[in-house]
């Protein structure tokens, strides 16, 4: 599938959002009562992580309005009974390759494909959420009220599932690309999916 050039954009900037967000978290630290003042990567954090809930929120609409690329429909199959058994059979499809010890060509459309690039936008986007919770509820002295402290566990807990989303996503890219499956090609420099 050739990706137009805003889905290429959003997609890159999404991934470049994200993995600053996960990184800058390693190295910040976040304002406690009593305690210790903010260091600049959690301000860092704090206005990246504004910054890409505004450019999910640009994805968002990019793919319900979009004419071409996939569907809301391909992303989020789950309601859809015919999609539903199309990702099925496309899991099928997989197992049965693997069982090869091959992968699958990508150049086509993969039910399967699309409903984790799907699940990782509702990733990205819970955490960027949950996210400008904390920052919304946060006392300039680093009080968090009960409120907050459930929406810092879950953005933990989403960043977790984002760095296992992001090491899967990134190796079975490399994976495809080591394959001869020119998919990075394809996403940022708008090739197309054939050799």
């Amino acid at each position: 599938m050739k990706w137009t050039l805003a889905t290429r954009i959003l997609h890159g900037t999404v991934a470049a959002a994200v993995l600053h967000q996960l990184v800058v978290s390693w190295l910040m630290e976040r304002p406690r009562p009593g305690r210790n003042p903010a260091n600049i990567a959690y301000e860092f954090h704090e206005v990246i992580g504004l910054a890409s809930l505004a450019t999910l929120g640009v994805y968002w609409l990019w793919v319900l309005f979009r004419r071409r690329d996939q569907s809301a429909g391909a992303l989020m199959p789950w309601f859809s009974v015919a999609r539903r058994r199309s990702l099925l059979r496309d899991i099928g499809v997989h197992l049965q390759c693997l069982a090869r010890f091959r992968i699958p060509d990508p150049s086509g459309e993969s039910p399967l494909a699309s409903a984790v690039h799907g699940l990782g936008l509702l990733a990205a986007s819970a955490m960027a959420v949950t996210g400008v919770m904390v920052f919304a509820v946060m006392g300039g002295d680093g009080y968090l009220p009960a409120v907050g402290r459930i929406a810092l566990d879950l953005h933990r807990m989403m960043a977790n599932l984002m760095w296992a989303y992001l090491i899967g996503h990134a190796g079975i890219s490399l994976i495809h690309q080591a394959a001869g499956h020119p998919v990075l090609m394809n996403m940022f420099m708008g090739g197309t999916n054939r050799p």
